[in-house]
């Protein structure tokens, strides 16, 4: 998952009674597995205990920094567990994960789109985010103006490592390269979607890639 650090208490120098930190971290995307939850309970080793072989690596508290955004592999932490953990969170009943692997994240991803029509017009657009709008409003992400245009007309929004648009106000019309079957059915339901894709909204035609 990638999840930027909300909370990493002080601890003193590892020293043999206290080996294991308690991180707190606000939860921004799953790449793999489920997890339901905004925040996570992290337990990660501290940085003077010596690293063994792992299948996954390790997760090193020495490492991180608040506010700073981390790519982690984590499993659930067995509650019958007795090594030692300076953990300052009251809430016993909420699960506590052990990082196997730590690694920084280029979280925000970055969604780039390709808009074309409208007179001409050709625009190539970046956004660090994980999702945005297109539509007529002037608070979208991606304004476009004309007739077929709904104030908000669409959402692109990240799923995993994969793009995703859903309509929102008016009809989206999906063009997918190489496939004439429903070419000229409108979406109904979030679809996911490459560079290759085409979307038709109103006058325009967009494409939207995501960078990870």
């Amino acid at each position: 998952m990638h999840a930027t650090l909300a909370m990493l208490p002080r601890t003193e120098p590892c020293d043999g009674r206290i080996n294991r930190v308690t991180a707190l971290y606000r939860v921004e995307r799953i790449v793999r597995g489920e997890y339901a939850d905004r925040t996570i309970l992290v337990v990660h080793r501290c940085p003077e205990i010596p690293r063994g072989p792992s299948r996954l690596g390790r997760g090193d508290a020495g490492a991180l920094k608040p506010a700073a955004a981390y790519l982690l592999t984590v499993e659930p932490r067995d509650p019958g567990s007795t090594s030692k953990v300076t953990d300052p969170f009251s809430d016993d009943s909420r699960p506590r994960w052990d990082a196997l692997r730590t690694d920084r994240s280029d979280w925000p991803p970055r969604i780039a789109v390709v808009v074309e029509g409208g007179g001409g017009t050709h625009l190539k657009l970046e956004f660090e985010t994980d999702h945005l709008t297109v539509g007529q409003a002037a608070d979208a992400d991606v304004r476009l103006v004309g007739a077929g245009v709904a104030p908000t007309h669409l959402q692109l929004r990240v799923r995993g490592d994969r793009l995703e648009v859903k309509p929102v106000g008016a009809a989206v019309t999906l063009h997918r390269r190489g496939k004439k079957n429903n070419k000229n059915a409108p979406l109904t339901r979030p679809t996911r979607i490459t560079f290759q894709d085409r979307l038709v909204v109103g006058a325009y035609t967009l494409r939207a890639a995501l960078f990870l």
